[in-house]
Protein backbone atom coordinates (compact mmCIF):
# COMPACT_ATOMS: atom_id res chain seq x y z
CA UNK A 1 0.00 0.00 0.00
CA UNK A 2 1.50 3.79 -0.63
CA UNK A 3 1.90 5.65 1.89
CA UNK A 4 -0.68 8.13 0.83
CA UNK A 5 -3.01 5.39 1.36
CA UNK A 6 -2.32 4.71 4.64
CA UNK A 7 -2.21 8.36 5.62
CA UNK A 8 -5.81 8.64 4.33
CA UNK A 9 -7.52 5.60 6.01
CA UNK A 10 -5.42 6.85 9.33
CA UNK A 11 -7.43 10.41 8.90
CA UNK A 12 -10.87 9.17 7.84
CA UNK A 13 -10.62 7.14 11.30
CA UNK A 14 -9.58 10.11 13.38
CA UNK A 15 -12.11 12.30 11.53
CA UNK A 16 -9.23 14.61 10.11
CA UNK A 17 -9.45 14.68 6.54
CA UNK A 18 -8.62 18.32 6.04
CA UNK A 19 -5.53 18.04 8.44
CA UNK A 20 -6.37 20.55 11.16
CA UNK A 21 -4.99 18.24 14.07
CA UNK A 22 -2.45 16.29 12.76
CA UNK A 23 -0.13 17.10 10.03
CA UNK A 24 1.11 14.83 7.33
CA UNK A 25 4.81 13.74 9.22
CA UNK A 26 3.21 12.96 12.58
CA UNK A 27 0.74 10.35 11.10
CA UNK A 28 3.98 9.15 8.50
CA UNK A 29 5.83 8.03 11.78
CA UNK A 30 2.67 6.66 13.60
CA UNK A 31 2.03 4.95 9.97
CA UNK A 32 5.64 3.42 9.94
CA UNK A 33 5.80 2.57 13.82
CA UNK A 34 2.29 1.19 13.28
CA UNK A 35 3.47 -0.84 10.57
CA UNK A 36 6.66 -2.11 12.39
CA UNK A 37 4.04 -3.40 15.67
CA UNK A 38 1.68 -5.16 13.08
CA UNK A 39 5.19 -7.09 11.17
CA UNK A 40 6.22 -7.98 14.66
CA UNK A 41 2.61 -9.16 15.63
CA UNK A 42 1.85 -11.10 12.61
CA UNK A 43 4.91 -11.78 11.11
CA UNK A 44 3.79 -11.08 7.78
CA UNK A 45 6.78 -10.37 6.52
CA UNK A 46 8.82 -12.99 5.11
CA UNK A 47 12.83 -12.91 3.87
CA UNK A 48 14.70 -15.80 3.09
CA UNK A 49 18.13 -15.14 3.64
CA UNK A 50 21.45 -17.14 3.75
CA UNK A 51 24.12 -17.21 6.49
CA UNK A 52 26.55 -19.96 7.51
CA UNK A 53 27.03 -22.27 10.12
CA UNK A 54 30.60 -22.46 11.37
CA UNK A 55 32.50 -25.61 12.97
CA UNK A 56 32.38 -25.84 16.43
CA UNK A 57 30.15 -22.95 16.79
CA UNK A 58 26.30 -23.54 18.06
CA UNK A 59 25.48 -19.90 19.73
CA UNK A 60 24.73 -17.34 17.05
CA UNK A 61 23.20 -13.55 17.37
CA UNK A 62 20.89 -13.00 14.60
CA UNK A 63 23.28 -10.36 13.40
CA UNK A 64 26.16 -12.72 13.52
CA UNK A 65 24.72 -14.74 10.72
CA UNK A 66 21.85 -13.37 9.10
CA UNK A 67 22.77 -10.42 6.43
CA UNK A 68 19.06 -8.71 7.45
CA UNK A 69 19.91 -10.17 11.15
CA UNK A 70 19.12 -6.32 12.70
CA UNK A 71 15.55 -6.61 11.30
CA UNK A 72 14.99 -9.81 11.95
CA UNK A 73 12.33 -10.82 14.45
CA UNK A 74 12.16 -14.35 13.99
CA UNK A 75 13.09 -17.56 12.47
CA UNK A 76 11.04 -20.20 11.03
CA UNK A 77 13.34 -22.56 9.48
CA UNK A 78 16.66 -23.73 8.68
CA UNK A 79 17.68 -25.36 5.81
CA UNK A 80 21.52 -26.53 5.87
CA UNK A 81 23.03 -27.80 2.25
CA UNK A 82 25.21 -31.04 3.34
CA UNK A 83 26.87 -31.93 -0.20
CA UNK A 84 24.17 -31.72 -2.73
CA UNK A 85 21.50 -32.40 0.12
CA UNK A 86 19.38 -29.87 1.13
CA UNK A 87 17.77 -30.83 4.54
CA UNK A 88 15.36 -28.97 7.18
CA UNK A 89 16.37 -28.77 11.31
CA UNK A 90 13.82 -29.54 13.60
CA UNK A 91 12.98 -27.05 15.88
CA UNK A 92 12.80 -27.54 19.72
CA UNK A 93 12.05 -25.28 23.08
CA UNK A 94 15.53 -24.64 24.46
CA UNK A 95 14.77 -26.47 27.64
CA UNK A 96 13.97 -29.72 25.62
CA UNK A 97 16.60 -29.25 22.95
CA UNK A 98 19.77 -28.69 25.78
CA UNK A 99 18.69 -31.66 27.41
CA UNK A 100 18.60 -33.95 24.26
CA UNK A 101 20.83 -32.41 21.89
CA UNK A 102 23.43 -30.89 23.98
CA UNK A 103 24.74 -32.91 26.78
CA UNK A 104 27.82 -33.85 25.60
CA UNK A 105 30.20 -31.15 25.36
CA UNK A 106 32.78 -30.57 22.63
CA UNK A 107 30.89 -33.04 20.43
CA UNK A 108 30.67 -32.43 16.96
CA UNK A 109 28.49 -33.21 14.12
CA UNK A 110 25.87 -32.95 11.33
CA UNK A 111 23.33 -30.54 13.14
CA UNK A 112 19.77 -31.97 12.82
CA UNK A 113 17.78 -29.13 15.28
CA UNK A 114 17.72 -25.55 16.50
CA UNK A 115 16.07 -23.32 18.75
CA UNK A 116 15.33 -19.65 19.38
CA UNK A 117 16.43 -18.07 22.72
CA UNK A 118 15.65 -14.67 23.48
CA UNK A 119 14.64 -12.30 20.85
CA UNK A 120 18.12 -12.41 18.76
CA UNK A 121 19.93 -15.49 19.55
CA UNK A 122 19.28 -18.94 17.80
CA UNK A 123 21.37 -22.15 19.22
CA UNK A 124 22.21 -25.10 15.96
CA UNK A 125 22.83 -28.76 17.31
CA UNK A 126 24.81 -30.77 17.86
CA UNK A 127 27.73 -28.27 17.41
CA UNK A 128 28.72 -28.64 13.52
CA UNK A 129 31.71 -30.40 12.54
CA UNK A 130 32.51 -28.41 9.48
CA UNK A 131 31.23 -24.83 8.14
CA UNK A 132 27.86 -25.21 6.49
CA UNK A 133 27.80 -22.11 3.85
CA UNK A 134 24.85 -21.36 1.73
CA UNK A 135 22.05 -22.16 4.76
CA UNK A 136 18.93 -21.31 3.86
CA UNK A 137 16.89 -19.51 6.86
CA UNK A 138 13.28 -18.88 6.71
CA UNK A 139 12.65 -15.69 8.83
CA UNK A 140 9.98 -12.75 9.97
CA UNK A 141 11.44 -9.07 9.38
CA UNK A 142 10.55 -5.69 10.05
CA UNK A 143 10.05 -4.01 6.88
CA UNK A 144 11.91 -0.64 5.97
CA UNK A 145 9.95 2.64 6.53
CA UNK A 146 7.99 4.42 3.76
CA UNK A 147 9.38 7.54 2.80
CA UNK A 148 6.87 8.44 0.17
CA UNK A 149 4.62 6.82 -2.01
CA UNK A 150 8.08 5.50 -4.15
CA UNK A 151 8.85 2.95 -1.24
CA UNK A 152 7.60 -0.07 -1.56
CA UNK A 153 5.65 -1.89 0.63
CA UNK A 154 6.50 -5.48 2.14
CA UNK A 155 3.13 -5.48 3.98
CA UNK A 156 0.30 -7.10 2.01
CA UNK A 157 -3.22 -7.18 2.09
CA UNK A 158 -5.20 -7.79 4.33
CA UNK A 159 -2.56 -7.27 7.01
CA UNK A 160 -2.16 -3.87 5.72
CA UNK A 161 -5.49 -3.46 7.29
CA UNK A 162 -4.41 -3.58 10.68
CA UNK A 163 -1.80 -0.51 10.90
CA UNK A 164 -4.33 2.29 10.63
CA UNK A 165 -5.77 1.27 13.94
CA UNK A 166 -2.65 1.01 16.32
CA UNK A 167 -1.48 4.36 14.26
CA UNK A 168 -4.67 6.01 15.09
CA UNK A 169 -4.50 4.38 18.65
CA UNK A 170 -0.67 6.25 18.44
CA UNK A 171 -2.54 9.53 17.29
CA UNK A 172 -4.99 9.91 20.17
CA UNK A 173 -2.47 9.40 22.70
CA UNK A 174 -0.18 12.15 21.20
CA UNK A 175 -3.62 14.10 22.23
CA UNK A 176 -4.07 12.41 25.49
CA UNK A 177 -7.27 11.13 24.51
CA UNK A 178 -6.74 7.61 25.96
CA UNK A 179 -10.82 6.25 25.99
CA UNK A 180 -10.32 6.75 22.31
CA UNK A 181 -6.50 5.68 22.18
CA UNK A 182 -7.77 2.58 23.76
CA UNK A 183 -10.76 1.81 21.62
CA UNK A 184 -8.69 1.71 18.49
CA UNK A 185 -6.13 -0.52 20.56
CA UNK A 186 -8.80 -2.99 20.82
CA UNK A 187 -9.76 -2.49 17.45
CA UNK A 188 -6.07 -3.54 16.61
CA UNK A 189 -6.14 -6.16 18.87
CA UNK A 190 -9.16 -7.98 17.24
CA UNK A 191 -8.11 -7.44 13.61
CA UNK A 192 -4.63 -8.56 14.33
CA UNK A 193 -6.06 -12.02 16.62
CA UNK A 194 -8.24 -12.22 13.11
CA UNK A 195 -5.26 -12.49 10.73
CA UNK A 196 -3.36 -14.28 13.16
CA UNK A 197 -5.11 -17.03 11.95
CA UNK A 198 -3.35 -17.01 9.02
CA UNK A 199 0.33 -17.03 11.34
CA UNK A 200 2.91 -18.99 9.86
CA UNK A 201 3.75 -22.25 11.51
CA UNK A 202 7.39 -23.18 13.00
CA UNK A 203 6.86 -27.05 12.63
CA UNK A 204 9.08 -29.12 15.05
CA UNK A 205 9.61 -31.94 12.60
CA UNK A 206 9.03 -32.00 8.96
CA UNK A 207 10.39 -35.47 8.32
CA UNK A 208 7.90 -37.01 11.38
CA UNK A 209 5.45 -38.94 9.59
CA UNK A 210 2.64 -38.13 11.57
CA UNK A 211 2.99 -34.73 10.67
CA UNK A 212 -0.29 -32.93 8.88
Amino acid sequence: MLLSEYRTRVRRLLNDAQGNYWTNPELDAYINEARERTATDTACVRSFQTGTLLQGKEKYLFTDILTNGTRTIDILGIQPLFGQTRYSLRWYEYTYLTAFYRPWVNYQQLPVAFTTYGPNIIWIVPTPNIDYPNTEFDTAIIPENLINDNTPDLILDPYTDAVKYYAARLAKLRMQQYSEALAYDNLYKQRVNELNAMYPRRIQNIYDQNFE
